[in-house]
Formats: C-alpha cells, sequence, structure tokens
C-alpha cells in the first residue's frame, strides 16, 4: 500500500506525509487503516482537507493541509489543539469507509485518544479557525504542545490556554529533529511507500475541480502567509462524489 503525492509536489510536501505516516503508526488502529490504504494525496496550502472518491469505490483523491491544526471542544466544554495529522485521518476513514461525517469522526476519536490528543464531542465541535503549526504532528496534551520529529523522538514545550496560536516547536526534521534532507521525493515509512509524482490529481470529470488560490479562503485559519513552506495554488473538490469540499 501507498500515497502518492501529486500536484507537484516538493521534498518538504513529502517529508510531511512521512511526518504525519510515522505519528499515525505509533497508534495501533491508524497503522491497520494506513497498510490498507492506497490514495492520491494533494497537498494544500489553505486549510483544505477533502476527499473525493469515485463512484465505483476505485480510486480515492485526498486534499490535505500538513499546517492546519484544528481546536476542538470535548463534550465537557474542554478544549485542545488537534494535529494535521488526525486531520488526515479522518480522510483516510473517508477513504475506506465512505461518507458519513459522524463516522468518520467516531474513527478520529479513537485514533486520537490513541494518540493523547484531545477529541471532539462530534462532527462540527471545533473553532471556525485553522491554526498554523509547521509540524503536523504537532497537538496539546496536559496543556502542552507535543510533536514527532522525523526520527521518532518527540519534543515538547511551551503552555495551551486556550489561544489559538500554537507554540513553535520547528518542523522536526533538522539535525536536531531526525534528519529528512533536501530533495527526497521517496520515503517508506513503516512499509507504507510514499512517493512524490510529478502527475497533476486525478480528474474524472474536470467540472469536479477547481482551483482556489492562498488568499480566497475567506479568512478561515490563522496562518503566517510568511511561511517557509510556500502558498501554492492548491486543487481542491468543487462537487464530489460522496462529501463537500473544504470540510474539518
Amino acid at each position: 500500500m501507498g500515497i502518492t503525492v501529486n500536484n507537484s509536489p516538493t521534498s518538504a510536501h513529502v517529508i510531511n506525509v512521512s511526518l504525519a505516516v510515522k505519528y499515525l503508526q505509533t497508534s495501533q488502529t491508524a497503522a491497520g487503516a494506513l497498510a490498507n490504504s492506497n490514495f492520491s494525496l494533494t497537498v494544500s496550502n489553505d486549510g483544505s482537507d477533502n476527499t473525493l472518491t469515485s463512484a465505483d469505490g476505485s480510486f480515492s483523491q485526498v486534499t490535505w493541509d500538513p499546517h492546519a491544526a484544528h481546536q476542538v471542544y470535548a463534550s465537557d466544554g474542554t478544549s485542545g489543539i488537534q494535529s494535521p495529522s488526525i486531520a488526515l485521518l479522518h480522510e483516510i476513514a473517508h477513504v475506506l469507509y465512505g461518507s458519513d461525517e459522524a463516522g468518520a469522526t467516531a474513527f478520529e476519536t479513537i485514533v486520537a485518544k490513541e494518540l493523547g490528543e484531545p477529541v471532539r464531542a462530534e462532527y462540527n465541535a471545533n473553532y471556525p479557525l485553522k491554526i498554523y503549526v509547521e509540524n503536523p504532528s504537532e497537538h496539546t496534551e496536559y496543556g502542552m504542545f507535543v510533536e514527532m520529529n522525523l526520527d521518532g523522538t518527540y519534543t515538547s514545550g511551551g503552555t495551551y490556554t486556550g489561544g489559538t496560536t500554537a507554540y513553535r516547536l520547528g518542523w522536526g526534521t533538522g539535525s536536531s529533529g531526525g534528519g529528512g534532507g533536501s530533495g527526497l521525493m521517496y520515503q517508506n515509512i513503516g512499509g507504507i511507500d510514499i512517493i512524490g509524482s510529478t502527475q497533476p490529481p486525478y480528474k474524472k470529470n474536470a467540472s469536479h475541480w477547481q482551483k482556489v488560490n492562498y488568499s480566497d479562503d475567506n479568512g478561515r485559519h490563522s496562518y503566517d502567509p510568511n511561511s517557509p513552506h510556500g502558498s501554492e495554488d492548491v486543487v481542491i473538490v468543487g462537487q464530489p462524489v460522496l462529501h463537500g469540499p473544504d470540510h474539518f
């Protein structure tokens, strides 16, 4: 099984997906889902997370922003920051199990608990703004920000007090964070092939797709526009087969 990263990916895109996969594999439930997933992925930079599956179920195209964390609310009203990796896992749930948002959120909750992340009471129990993080595994745990590095070590710091700005722990791929290097367009993480491809995303029907610029996302995030990871145009689903675009 594997993940093909398309739409002119960079080595940073491949490493971000690798960071998320390595982190998710520390959850037994998520590791099983990843082992049974095979999909194409477009890395976005505008907060878009969504899935398009062909009518016959034979192909899935996921759009995911590795820097968009979510502030979520539990049933008791407490809040926390869920990692972008959990957002990717939510989309993988759609790949495997279909369009039901309640079901995908329930699956996401199982994994979040296994990883020690905060959970949301239901699908819509999240703050409207998406919160910029450098590492796709960054989340809050016991009032602190935590992330996994590419070498499997963890970095923590800062204090979460309910705000909508994440503590900058770093990308987690440098000399002190597990390496990764530049120019890498292939990684194998725990048996999952992550391949950068120059092929465009799947387009069974061109009317199902639209271009959305970073500046057109109507303020749905609290990003740093000067992020070193760029702000490319992204392809998102306009009229998906299974469920609506730009959900989180």
